[in-house]
Protein backbone atom coordinates (compact mmCIF):
# COMPACT_ATOMS: atom_id res chain seq x y z
CA UNK A 1 0.00 0.00 0.00
CA UNK A 2 2.86 2.35 0.79
CA UNK A 3 4.41 1.49 -2.55
CA UNK A 4 1.19 2.41 -4.35
CA UNK A 5 0.99 5.74 -2.54
CA UNK A 6 4.58 6.54 -3.49
CA UNK A 7 3.89 5.56 -7.09
CA UNK A 8 0.96 7.98 -7.16
CA UNK A 9 3.16 10.71 -5.68
CA UNK A 10 5.89 10.05 -8.25
CA UNK A 11 3.31 10.28 -11.03
CA UNK A 12 2.58 13.80 -9.79
CA UNK A 13 6.23 14.88 -10.21
CA UNK A 14 5.77 16.07 -13.78
CA UNK A 15 2.75 18.11 -12.80
CA UNK A 16 4.64 19.49 -9.79
CA UNK A 17 7.63 20.48 -11.92
CA UNK A 18 5.25 22.20 -14.34
CA UNK A 19 3.61 24.11 -11.48
CA UNK A 20 7.03 25.18 -10.17
CA UNK A 21 8.01 26.40 -13.60
CA UNK A 22 4.68 28.24 -13.88
CA UNK A 23 5.24 29.81 -10.44
CA UNK A 24 8.75 30.93 -11.48
CA UNK A 25 7.29 32.52 -14.60
CA UNK A 26 4.55 34.30 -12.65
CA UNK A 27 7.07 35.49 -10.09
CA UNK A 28 9.16 37.02 -12.89
CA UNK A 29 6.15 38.80 -14.35
CA UNK A 30 4.98 40.15 -11.01
CA UNK A 31 8.49 41.25 -10.12
CA UNK A 32 8.47 43.69 -13.03
CA UNK A 33 5.76 45.73 -11.38
CA UNK A 34 6.88 45.26 -7.80
CA UNK A 35 9.23 47.25 -5.61
CA UNK A 36 12.66 45.96 -4.68
CA UNK A 37 11.45 45.03 -1.22
CA UNK A 38 8.46 43.26 -2.71
CA UNK A 39 10.69 41.40 -5.19
CA UNK A 40 12.84 40.19 -2.33
CA UNK A 41 9.69 38.95 -0.63
CA UNK A 42 8.55 37.21 -3.84
CA UNK A 43 11.94 35.54 -4.32
CA UNK A 44 11.94 34.40 -0.70
CA UNK A 45 8.45 32.91 -1.00
CA UNK A 46 9.35 31.27 -4.30
CA UNK A 47 12.55 29.81 -2.78
CA UNK A 48 10.58 28.44 0.17
CA UNK A 49 8.11 26.74 -2.17
CA UNK A 50 10.95 25.29 -4.28
CA UNK A 51 12.74 24.06 -1.19
CA UNK A 52 9.51 22.48 0.04
CA UNK A 53 9.08 20.78 -3.34
CA UNK A 54 12.68 19.49 -3.26
CA UNK A 55 12.20 18.26 0.29
CA UNK A 56 9.02 16.49 -0.81
CA UNK A 57 10.86 14.71 -3.66
CA UNK A 58 13.78 13.79 -1.38
CA UNK A 59 11.37 12.40 1.20
CA UNK A 60 9.78 10.21 -1.48
CA UNK A 61 13.26 8.86 -2.29
CA UNK A 62 13.98 8.15 1.40
CA UNK A 63 10.66 6.46 1.99
CA UNK A 64 11.13 4.36 -1.16
CA UNK A 65 14.54 3.21 0.06
CA UNK A 66 13.08 2.27 3.44
CA UNK A 67 10.19 0.44 1.80
CA UNK A 68 12.58 -1.49 -0.44
CA UNK A 69 14.60 -2.44 2.63
CA UNK A 70 11.42 -3.54 4.38
CA UNK A 71 10.31 -5.58 1.36
CA UNK A 72 13.77 -7.16 1.19
CA UNK A 73 13.43 -8.06 4.89
CA UNK A 74 10.04 -9.64 4.25
CA UNK A 75 11.32 -11.58 1.25
CA UNK A 76 14.32 -12.77 3.27
CA UNK A 77 11.99 -13.73 6.11
CA UNK A 78 9.71 -15.73 3.81
CA UNK A 79 12.67 -17.44 2.13
CA UNK A 80 14.20 -18.27 5.52
CA UNK A 81 10.89 -19.67 6.79
CA UNK A 82 10.65 -21.99 3.78
CA UNK A 83 14.29 -23.07 4.14
CA UNK A 84 13.95 -23.74 7.87
CA UNK A 85 10.74 -25.73 7.47
CA UNK A 86 12.38 -27.94 4.83
CA UNK A 87 15.45 -28.37 7.04
CA UNK A 88 13.31 -29.28 10.06
CA UNK A 89 11.28 -31.74 8.01
CA UNK A 90 14.46 -33.48 6.82
CA UNK A 91 16.16 -33.79 10.21
CA UNK A 92 13.00 -34.58 12.17
CA UNK A 93 12.39 -37.43 9.73
CA UNK A 94 15.93 -38.74 10.26
CA UNK A 95 15.61 -38.87 14.05
CA UNK A 96 11.96 -39.92 14.30
CA UNK A 97 12.07 -42.69 11.69
CA UNK A 98 14.73 -44.91 13.19
CA UNK A 99 15.31 -48.06 11.15
CA UNK A 100 16.35 -51.09 13.21
CA UNK A 101 19.59 -52.78 12.17
CA UNK A 102 20.78 -56.40 11.99
CA UNK A 103 24.27 -56.57 13.47
CA UNK A 104 26.55 -54.73 15.90
CA UNK A 105 28.54 -53.26 12.97
CA UNK A 106 25.39 -51.96 11.29
CA UNK A 107 24.19 -50.48 14.57
CA UNK A 108 27.59 -48.84 15.06
CA UNK A 109 27.40 -47.31 11.58
CA UNK A 110 23.91 -46.01 12.34
CA UNK A 111 25.16 -44.47 15.58
CA UNK A 112 27.92 -42.65 13.69
CA UNK A 113 25.35 -41.40 11.21
CA UNK A 114 23.17 -40.02 14.02
CA UNK A 115 26.20 -38.40 15.64
CA UNK A 116 27.11 -36.66 12.38
CA UNK A 117 23.54 -35.42 11.92
CA UNK A 118 23.47 -34.18 15.49
CA UNK A 119 26.64 -32.17 14.78
CA UNK A 120 24.79 -30.62 11.84
CA UNK A 121 21.95 -29.66 14.19
CA UNK A 122 24.34 -28.12 16.71
CA UNK A 123 26.02 -26.20 13.88
CA UNK A 124 22.62 -24.83 12.80
CA UNK A 125 22.14 -22.99 16.11
CA UNK A 126 23.74 -19.73 14.95
CA UNK A 127 21.60 -19.71 11.78
CA UNK A 128 18.44 -20.11 13.88
CA UNK A 129 19.58 -17.40 16.31
CA UNK A 130 20.26 -15.01 13.42
CA UNK A 131 16.82 -15.74 12.00
CA UNK A 132 15.15 -15.06 15.35
CA UNK A 133 17.05 -11.77 15.78
CA UNK A 134 16.29 -10.60 12.23
CA UNK A 135 12.64 -11.57 12.66
CA UNK A 136 12.41 -9.57 15.88
CA UNK A 137 13.81 -6.58 14.00
CA UNK A 138 11.19 -7.07 11.29
CA UNK A 139 8.51 -7.33 13.97
CA UNK A 140 9.71 -4.08 15.52
CA UNK A 141 9.83 -2.27 12.16
CA UNK A 142 6.55 -3.58 10.78
CA UNK A 143 4.46 -4.00 13.91
CA UNK A 144 2.94 -7.19 12.45
CA UNK A 145 1.94 -9.18 15.54
CA UNK A 146 1.45 -12.44 13.63
CA UNK A 147 5.22 -12.73 13.44
CA UNK A 148 5.48 -13.48 17.17
CA UNK A 149 4.03 -17.04 17.08
CA UNK A 150 6.03 -17.82 13.93
CA UNK A 151 9.30 -16.77 15.58
CA UNK A 152 8.42 -18.73 18.74
CA UNK A 153 7.51 -21.81 16.70
CA UNK A 154 10.84 -21.84 14.86
CA UNK A 155 12.81 -21.37 18.08
CA UNK A 156 10.86 -24.07 19.96
CA UNK A 157 11.03 -26.49 17.04
CA UNK A 158 14.80 -26.17 16.94
CA UNK A 159 15.11 -26.74 20.70
CA UNK A 160 12.89 -29.85 20.48
CA UNK A 161 14.96 -31.22 17.61
CA UNK A 162 18.14 -30.49 19.58
CA UNK A 163 16.82 -32.50 22.55
CA UNK A 164 15.46 -35.30 20.30
CA UNK A 165 18.80 -35.76 18.54
CA UNK A 166 20.62 -35.93 21.87
CA UNK A 167 18.19 -38.58 23.16
CA UNK A 168 18.47 -40.65 19.97
CA UNK A 169 22.28 -40.59 20.01
CA UNK A 170 22.26 -41.63 23.69
CA UNK A 171 19.74 -44.40 22.96
CA UNK A 172 21.78 -45.79 20.05
CA UNK A 173 24.95 -45.59 22.11
CA UNK A 174 23.27 -47.98 24.56
CA UNK A 175 22.00 -50.20 21.74
CA UNK A 176 25.50 -50.53 20.28
CA UNK A 177 27.11 -51.19 23.66
CA UNK A 178 24.53 -53.90 24.47
CA UNK A 179 25.08 -55.66 21.14
CA UNK A 180 28.86 -55.44 21.47
CA UNK A 181 28.59 -56.91 24.99
CA UNK A 182 26.52 -59.77 23.51
CA UNK A 183 29.15 -60.36 20.80
CA UNK A 184 31.87 -60.53 23.46
CA UNK A 185 29.75 -62.96 25.47
CA UNK A 186 29.09 -65.05 22.35
CA UNK A 187 32.83 -65.28 21.65
CA UNK A 188 33.44 -66.35 25.25
CA UNK A 189 30.73 -69.03 25.01
CA UNK A 190 32.20 -70.37 21.79
CA UNK A 191 35.65 -70.54 23.36
CA UNK A 192 34.20 -72.24 26.47
CA UNK A 193 32.42 -74.89 24.37
CA UNK A 194 35.54 -75.39 22.21
CA UNK A 195 37.53 -76.02 25.39
CA UNK A 196 35.00 -78.56 26.69
CA UNK A 197 34.80 -80.33 23.34
CA UNK A 198 38.59 -80.54 23.17
CA UNK A 199 38.67 -82.02 26.68
CA UNK A 200 36.00 -84.57 25.72
CA UNK A 201 37.97 -85.66 22.68
CA UNK A 202 41.11 -85.92 24.78
CA UNK A 203 39.26 -88.13 27.26
CA UNK A 204 37.98 -90.26 24.40
CA UNK A 205 41.52 -90.77 23.10
CA UNK A 206 43.00 -91.49 26.54
CA UNK A 207 43.88 -95.17 27.06
CA UNK A 208 44.78 -94.89 30.72
CA UNK A 209 41.59 -95.54 32.69
CA UNK A 210 42.55 -93.42 35.69
CA UNK A 211 43.55 -90.43 33.55
CA UNK A 212 40.38 -90.81 31.54
CA UNK A 213 38.35 -90.78 34.77
CA UNK A 214 40.13 -87.60 35.92
CA UNK A 215 39.46 -85.90 32.60
CA UNK A 216 35.77 -86.87 32.65
CA UNK A 217 35.49 -85.63 36.22
CA UNK A 218 36.84 -82.20 35.18
CA UNK A 219 34.21 -82.08 32.43
CA UNK A 220 31.45 -83.16 34.80
CA UNK A 221 32.25 -80.14 36.99
CA UNK A 222 30.83 -77.96 34.20
CA UNK A 223 27.47 -79.76 34.16
CA UNK A 224 25.98 -77.77 37.06
CA UNK A 225 27.04 -74.18 36.11
CA UNK A 226 26.67 -74.92 32.38
CA UNK A 227 22.86 -74.55 32.10
CA UNK A 228 23.03 -71.26 34.03
CA UNK A 229 25.69 -69.96 31.63
CA UNK A 230 23.54 -70.95 28.66
CA UNK A 231 20.48 -69.33 30.25
CA UNK A 232 22.32 -66.07 30.96
CA UNK A 233 23.75 -65.99 27.45
CA UNK A 234 20.27 -66.56 25.97
CA UNK A 235 18.85 -63.74 28.10
CA UNK A 236 21.63 -61.40 26.93
CA UNK A 237 20.74 -62.09 23.29
CA UNK A 238 16.98 -61.87 23.81
CA UNK A 239 17.32 -58.44 25.40
CA UNK A 240 18.55 -57.21 22.02
CA UNK A 241 15.35 -58.24 20.21
CA UNK A 242 13.35 -54.98 20.68
CA UNK A 243 16.16 -52.89 19.14
CA UNK A 244 17.09 -55.31 16.35
CA UNK A 245 15.51 -55.82 12.92
CA UNK A 246 13.52 -58.98 12.16
CA UNK A 247 16.41 -60.42 10.15
CA UNK A 248 18.83 -59.56 12.94
CA UNK A 249 16.56 -61.27 15.49
CA UNK A 250 16.65 -64.42 13.39
CA UNK A 251 20.45 -64.26 13.37
CA UNK A 252 20.48 -63.90 17.15
CA UNK A 253 18.05 -66.80 17.61
CA UNK A 254 20.23 -68.92 15.36
CA UNK A 255 23.37 -68.14 17.37
CA UNK A 256 21.64 -68.81 20.68
CA UNK A 257 20.21 -72.05 19.34
CA UNK A 258 23.60 -73.12 18.01
CA UNK A 259 25.27 -72.53 21.40
CA UNK A 260 22.51 -74.44 23.22
CA UNK A 261 22.67 -77.36 20.74
CA UNK A 262 26.47 -77.52 21.02
CA UNK A 263 26.17 -77.67 24.80
CA UNK A 264 23.56 -80.43 24.64
CA UNK A 265 25.66 -82.37 22.13
CA UNK A 266 28.73 -82.10 24.37
CA UNK A 267 26.75 -83.30 27.38
CA UNK A 268 25.39 -86.24 25.38
CA UNK A 269 28.92 -87.11 24.36
CA UNK A 270 30.06 -86.90 27.99
CA UNK A 271 27.18 -89.18 29.01
CA UNK A 272 28.20 -91.72 26.38
CA UNK A 273 31.80 -91.66 27.60
CA UNK A 274 30.63 -92.10 31.18
CA UNK A 275 28.56 -95.13 30.20
CA UNK A 276 31.46 -96.60 28.25
CA UNK A 277 33.79 -95.91 31.17
CA UNK A 278 31.38 -97.53 33.62
CA UNK A 279 31.15 -100.58 31.37
CA UNK A 280 34.92 -100.78 31.15
CA UNK A 281 35.22 -100.51 34.92
CA UNK A 282 32.63 -103.23 35.34
CA UNK A 283 34.53 -105.50 32.96
CA UNK A 284 37.76 -104.75 34.80
CA UNK A 285 36.14 -105.54 38.16
CA UNK A 286 34.75 -108.80 36.76
CA UNK A 287 38.16 -109.64 35.32
CA UNK A 288 39.84 -108.97 38.68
Amino acid sequence: RKRQILTDLRNNKEEGDYKMAELDEMCGKVSKSTSRRGCDKLRQENAEVRESWSTHLALIEDVEINIEKGIAQWEQFNNDITTHHEWFKLFEGIFRNQNLQDTANQKGAKLQEYRAKREDIVGQEKTIDDFVNNSHNLLHNSGVERLKPVITQISNRYQLLHVLSKEVVSKWQGIVEDHEAYCTRHTEMEAWLDSIQETVERANRESDIEKKMETLASISSEQDPGPLKISNFSATGERLFPDTSSHGRELLRGEIKEVRERWEAVMRRVGELHKRQDAQLQHWTSYQ
